[in-house]
């Protein structure tokens, strides 16, 4: 099993130190991307790209019905804050440059990548051997059973081997299924086709472009 680790996203203040973390939990190959226009990140052979256009808004992508109540309530939010162009409608509406970043990231590796293991510049996790060991055994999990996995922080501010599986409408940000994004771990063969839907105002941003592009039919193909 060949695993790949796609760095993509925003260089911010600190991010030298998850960098750091990261190689010490994923003995892989890494590959970095970043945004053009911004300062520059201090990393190996980083792949520059041109920010995408925001020719519509996330939350108004085209041919794509979602049943999840706290879609439609963002989306109402949205539509408030539309005139003003206010924070919501700000916010919002770059949702949807994660997975074009991630996908723009992958598409320069070559297919001898089996896994791909997707991280954030701002992700800061906690360094020991369970973790290693935890994650050896995430990976695995999803290559063998063609799942993806997501991961997120806690409520708890102090990094710890404390691990809990998501539980589904168990917390008021998550009132639908959703793959947290803080790290997500996933065949390489998926998120295809990320670029071809945002050209054509389709795509759509955060857990819900997550679960269009990383899970099959179904609600089994996942964990958080």
């Amino acid at each position: 099993m060949k695993v790949a680790v796609c760095v993509s996203g925003q260089a911010r203040k600190g991010y030298k130190e998850c960098l750091d973390r990261f190689k010490k939990l994923f003995p892989y190959d890494f590959y970095f991307m970043h945004w053009n226009g911004y300062k520059k990140p201090d990393v190996p052979e980083c792949y520059y790209f041109d920010e995408p256009p925001n020719h519509y808004h996330t939350m108004f992508s085209k041919g794509y019905k979602i049943a999840c109540k706290r879609f439609k309530e963002i989306k109402d939010l949205v539509k408030l804050d539309m005139p003003q162009k206010g924070f919501i409608y700000n916010k919002t509406k770059n949702w949807h440059k994660q997975l074009i970043a991630h996908q723009l990231l992958v598409n320069k590796i070559d297919d001898k990548y089996d896994l791909i293991i997707k991280l954030r510049y701002d992700v800061l996790i906690h360094v020991s051997e369970y973790m290693q060991q935890f994650f050896r055994d995430m990976e695995k999990k999803a290559f063998h059973e063609d799942i993806t996995i997501g991961f997120a922080d806690s409520k708890n501010q102090d990094l710890n081997d404390e691990i809990n599986i998501h539980n589904h409408y168990d917390c008021s940000k998550c009132q639908g299924y959703t793959i947290l994004d803080y790290i997500i771990i996933h065949k390489t063969y998926r998120c295809k086709n990320v670029l071809s839907l945002h050209k054509e105002k389709s795509l759509i941003g955060a857990e819900w472009g997550r679960i269009k592009f990383f899970v099959d039919n179904g609600i089994n193909n996942f964990i958080s």
